[in-house]
């Protein structure tokens, strides 16, 4: 039996896993989304609110997730149950969805196989969000969106 993991800890693509389909007007309004400035970037989860003075930083998972919730007006980012350190749910009815990995339902509408997309960057394979955690600024990550997805 293949092992499901490679060294770097990353899931391995089986010969039947589904690749990549994108739906590629999401894929614009993302990359367009991260390009805007409208966001400022955190780390770490989706969204997360300064407990202090209420600022909000999404990662770029949580853009995408955020765009989900403008477009299909459905969920909501769940600020009063926020975590000690400021991170925030995505909640659909009464179910608290997700604050680290992309939910599913986002996932589906945007045509994604995995929650956290794996892509070769610089010869490596990586997860969009450790792009993200390791310094890549939306604009990086936009560019790279555009190009692998």
């Amino acid at each position: 039996m293949p092992e499901l993991f490679d060294s770097e800890g990353l899931e391995r693509d089986p010969p039947f896993f589904k690749t990549y389909n994108m739906k590629q007007q999401i894929k614009r309004l993302w990359v367009r989304a991260l390009r805007s400035g409208q966001y400022k970037q955190g780390k770490g989860s989706l969204l997360n609110i300064n407990t202090q003075n209420g600022e909000e930083c999404f990662c770029v998972l949580g853009v995408l997730t955020d765009l989900y919730q403008k477009v299909m007006e459905v969920g909501t980012w769940d600020r009063n149950n926020r975590l000690l350190d400021g991170e925030t749910p995505f909640t659909v009815g009464t179910s608290s969805l997700d604050y680290i990995s992309l939910p599913i339902i986002v996932r589906d509408w945007a045509g994604l196989t995995r929650f956290n997309p794996v892509l070769v960057v610089e010869g490596k394979r990586v997860t969009v969000s450790q792009l993200n955690d390791t310094g890549k600024n939306f604009d990086d990550l936009a560019k790279i969106i555009e190009n692998s997805l």
